[in-house]
């Protein structure tokens, strides 16, 4: 078997002692309390995984693995509220436990959770595995701490319950420059996240979303859509650690936050770029920057009118700005043409539809288009996208190949100064298929209270 990220990386030196843990502080190595904040995971990839679990096969699983839960006295729960969607959760992992209460708004008091998610550490003798039962909307994990992997199955969690109730779920950043929303999705090491540290300093700006945000639309009387309206869905960031090369400030936070999988060097101090799945958990308001606490509550933003939608890429050859058409810019993201770096456990180029890796589909059947629901989740994205880029005019290319952060960031300031426009000539009901009228047709059927109560928490209700 593949023990690429299913080991302690020989970076951390973790003694042959301490190796069967799924979880180690940092501090029971060094010895040095600069590092209680530090929390090694054995596991530090996303492992094997069945997105297709029978009911059949998830009730023999959660027979077979959830007396560990009932036993273990470090056993905890927290239900999560996704972007109006509600995800119970089970755990007996220390680490999960401290990182997402801080990563995920909590879901209102007495609320039913929409899907279940059981995280189960210290199985003995099994490899880390993660199970997924579309139908009863029920996730099992074992053997993983690596809270990396519980927020990413919890966002695609989140997608399969909100996409049929008609929001979308968009993996990119964004923010509010002077009440107008402008997404950003890149592959990585396109310098997104250094682009959006320096406009976020722009006067006007505000910080909506680091990595994910949701979507839902206002129709005119016609049914053509109007407004997208962008929700945040991260309450502190899950942020790379490395990005403190390109934003020194960030090198004076970290140290400060949970932490998860940096090395130490021989003086004890944090390497932040050593190892391609160190985070840090981080309070949005440090990210805001200077000023009182009232200050930089300003500078953040919950919701936003989406306006804008740039995509980065670094080609040579190619010209630094390009406008698309919604046509060009759908294709794009379907294409999802991509470098793989931090998070993937891979390296080089290749395909991820979308640029989400956290579609809840096996990767080949989107490729392939194997499957009805790989098929259902084709449909959804690229309808999403349709609708946003009918709102938004389309999209723009900003390639940031031969730039220097300032002259990206002031093409990217010009981009965002361009009029909005609506794409008057674009009809996204083309991309409207027939299993997305099913899909609808069932939930607003089967569950039309659930419905209403996720639209008002996804508005922001305790509902």
């Amino acid at each position: 078997m593949e023990k690429k990220g299913l080991e302690y990386d020989p970076i951390f030196k973790v003694p042959e002692a301490l190796r069967d843990r799924h979880e180690i502080c940092m501090q029971e190595i060094t010895g040095n309390p600069r590092h209680a904040n530090d929390v090694l995971t054995r596991v530090t990839a996303r492992g094997a995984s069945n997105y297709e679990t029978s009911r059949a096969e998830m009730d023999d699983l959660l027979k077979q693995y959830l007396p560990l839960l009932e036993k273990d006295p470090r056993t905890k729960r927290l239900d999560i509220a996704a972007g109006g969607a509600v995800i119970g959760g089970l755990t007996n992992s220390p680490n999960v436990q401290r990182m997402e209460p801080y990563n995920w708004p909590q879901a209102p008091h007495g609320v039913k959770p929409q899907a279940m998610f059981y995280l189960v550490i210290d199985v003995p003798d099994k490899p880390p595995h993660f199970w997924y039962c579309p139908e009863t909307r029920t996730a099992l994990s074992i053997n993983s701490s690596y809270y990396g992997e519980k927020k990413s199955r919890g966002l695609g969690i989140g997608m399969d319950i909100l996409q049929p109730m008609g929001i979308h779920s968009i993996h990119g950043s964004c923010l509010d420059i002077d009440g107008r929303g402008v997404v950003i999705v890149a592959p990585t090491g396109t310098g997104k996240s250094t682009l959006c540290a320096m406009l976020k300093d722009k006067p006007g700006a505000r910080i909506h979303s680091d990595d994910w945000l949701y979507v839902m639309f206002n129709y005119d009387e016609e049914g053509r859509p109007r407004l997208a309206i962008g929700r945040y869905s991260e309450l502190w960031y899950y942020m790379r650690t490395d990005t403190a090369l390109s934003q020194p400030v960030l090198g004076e936070i970290f140290p400060r936050c949970p932490i998860e999988n940096v090395p130490v060097d021989e003086a004890g101090n944090y390497v932040w770029n050593a190892f391609e799945n160190s985070r840090a958990m981080v309070n949005s308001l440090d990210i805001a920057g200077g000023g009182t606490a009232m200050e930089k509550q300003h500078k953040l933003a919950r919701f936003t009118s989406i306006e804008k939608v740039v995509f980065l890429r670094r080609e040579e050859g190619l010209p630094e700005v390009e406008r698309l058409t919604p046509e060009n810019a759908i294709h794009i993201l379907y294409e999802g043409k991509m470098r793989y770096l931090s998070g993937s456990g891979k390296t080089g180029a290749g395909v991820e539809r979308w640029l989400n890796p956290y579609v809840l589909v096996n990767k080949e059947n989107l490729i392939d288009h194997k499957g009805e629901r790989a098929l259902l989740n084709i449909d959804f994205q690229n309808y999403f996208f349709a609708t946003l880029f009918a709102v938004t005019g389309g999209a723009y290319y900003l390639n940031t190949a031969n730039k220097t952060p300032a002259q990206s960031l002031k093409a990217l300031e010009e981009i965002v100064a361009e009029p909005s426009c609506l794409a008057l000539h674009f009809d996204p009901y083309v991309y409207r298929t027939r299993r997305i009228e099913e899909a609808f047709m069932k939930c607003s059927k089967e569950s039309p209270e659930e419905v209403v109560a996720t639209l008002k928490r996804f508005m922001g209700s305790r509902y």
